[in-house]
């Protein structure tokens, strides 16, 4: 799939009149991928049901302006998004003029990206050519025949047989989160016996503000952060970074939380500012007899994330 193809199946999805947004399924061999369209013509495009239920849930963080959640960094699948021509960066024009290809307008400069779990959004390989040609040759032809915007509880599936219809099941869903344990009983017991304290603590984990380089000559990735803050103190217990998304690396985070425990006794509760925390840390609280629980107004925790991209901003030479 040639760069030229692609852009030319894009011109035409641009023409279509899409009233709202719009998710069908695409049928090959056996397996089912699925698009959504917007009317904006933005497009994205998941590579099975699961990264669909996540990018589904993803959206509706960002539209809810949940900045904790950094579900949108475990997107996977293919995107095109409609920009002005100040957001494309030099690559993407240099792309469009070598087309000869030009734009006018506000919203009007395609965008094109691969996104994969924890890697900053890339340039399109082979494989994301390919998902997003075959999304924008099917957006079109259900658009020829009138059906591109089914009802919510429908769902249109293009295969290589034809044309169907389905019972939507498809529904926004978060990721399946690494679970962190306590290492051994004899820790356990001990952990137990501390004593217990009159404040809360409150913890993110969350993306890292600054992408690293992934080593690999591919999309740098994004780094996984723990912050936790002492409510009765405004104190910063701990910061930890790790690369490892769904690993041990990932789930030795949880050792900052034990290794204070031990130093200061169990806090009154633990305030996760996302779900991500919520998992990582649930089964340790309920061992260690600490409530957890999920908590969108977190000022303290605010303040030191606020706080560490200021000087994280600073040390990179950035603006605040």
């Amino acid at each position: 799939m040639t760069e030229q193809e692609l852009f030319a199946r894009l011109n035409l999805f641009k023409k279509l009149a899409i009233p709202r947004p719009s998710l069908f399924a695409l049928e090959k061999k056996g397996e089912r991928s699925f698009a959504r369209a917007t009317p904006d013509h933005g497009l994205m495009v998941y590579p099975d049901a699961e990264s669909c239920r996540v990018g589904l849930y993803a959206q509706e963080c960002m539209r809810a302006g949940d900045g904790w959640d950094d579900a949108p960094l475990l997107m996977c699948g293919a995107l095109v998004q409609m920009c002005d021509r100040e957001d494309l960066d030099r690559d993407d024009y240099a792309l469009i003029k070598s087309l000869g290809l030009r734009y006018r307008g506000r919203g009007q400069w395609p965008r094109l990206r691969r996104l994969r779990p924890g890697r900053v959004p890339w340039y399109l390989e082979e494989e994301d050519r390919e998902l997003l040609a075959a999304a924008l040759d099917a957006a079109c032809a259900l658009a020829e025949g009138g059906r591109l915007c089914l009802p919510e509880d429908e769902l249109a599936v293009v295969a290589e047989d034809g044309l169907r219809w389905e019972a939507m099941e498809i529904a926004p869903a978060p990721p399946l989160y690494p679970v962190a344990d306590i290492p051994d009983e004899m820790m356990l017991a001990r952990l137990k016996k501390q004593p217990k304290r009159s404040a809360a603590w409150e913890v993110t984990v969350q993306a890292f503000p600054y992408p690293a380089d992934s080593g690999d000559g591919g999309a740098p990735v994004c780094p996984q952060m723990l912050l936790m803050v002492d409510e009765e103190t405004d104190q910063v217990l701990d910061i930890c970074v790790t690369n490892d998304y769904q690993g041990e690396g990932y789930r030795r985070l949880s050792d900052a939380f034990l290794t204070q425990i031990q130093k200061r006794g169990r806090p009154m509760r633990l305030r996760c500012a996302n779900i991500r925390a919520l998992s990582l840390m649930e089964d340790i609280c309920r061992k260690t007899g600490v409530p957890a629980e999920l908590c969108a107004n977190l000022p303290q925790l605010k303040e030191a994330f606020e706080s560490l991209l200021r000087l994280t901003g600073e040390a990179d030479g950035g603006e605040e």
